[in-house]
This record gives C-alpha cells, sequence and structure tokens, in this order.
C-alpha cells in the first residue's frame, strides 16, 4: 500500500484507537476505503499500528452489500490510487516508460 505498516487483513473493520490517534483523526475517506487511509495516515504520522487476531465470518446469510469481486476491484483501485498519490513517479513514470518501449517496438513492427 506504499506503507512500511505490515497488516494482514486491513478491511475487517475492528479497530482500536488510543489517545494519540483520535486526536489526529483528521483525514477524509470515501467508501469502503476507510481502513486502508487509516493505515496510510496514521503510517505517516509515526504511530504505531498493531493487530490483534480475531475471528471474521465472511460466510453470512444475508451476504455482503456489494458482489465479492465488485468489492475486491474498488479496494485494488482505490488501494493504486492512494500509491499514485503518494508515489506518482515510480507508479505512472515507470508504467509510462513500458508504455512507450511497446508503441515503439509496435510502430517499428508496423513499418516493417
Amino acid at each position: 500500500m506504499g506503507v512500511k505498516t505490515k497488516v494482514t487483513d486491513s478491511q475487517s473493520g475492528f479497530w482500536a484507537l488510543n489517545c494519540i490517534a483520535l486526536e489526529n483523526l483528521d483525514f477524509r475517506s470515501e467508501g469502503y476505503n476507510i481502513e486502508s487511509n487509516m493505515i496510510d495516515h496514521f503510517s505517516a504520522l509515526g504511530l504505531s499500528i498493531m493487530e490483534v487476531s480475531i475471528f471474521v465470518n465472511y460466510d453470512m446469510p444475508n451476504k455482503h452489500k456489494m458482489h465479492p469481486l465488485t468489492y475486491g476491484v474498488d479496494v485494488l483501485t482505490r488501494t493504486i490510487n492512494l500509491i499514485g498519490y503518494r508515489g506518482s513517479l515510480l507508479l505512472f513514470g515507470i508504467s509510462g516508460t513500458l508504455f512507450v518501449i511497446v508503441v515503439l517496438v509496435a510502430d517499428f513492427f508496423c513499418v516493417l
């Protein structure tokens, strides 16, 4: 996610915040991305994040509001956007360079 904090289940929705974290709870987030934004925000401030194991049963009778594939793509898209915002040169620089190489190679073969 662009931060050096190791989190195994960022989307479980189970959080406990100490007073320092509560005082620094000053960021915006939309949709299902709040957990990823919290990790990024608190890591950038140098606050420690510790996981506590919990049991999560994802097999619920009424199912989730979103289809699992849609939810996964949404989280992945927002995470890529977050990485792009924090490290745009790395993300877009590498992908842009690869794109230019592919176009040049394709152009070379079209000329032949």
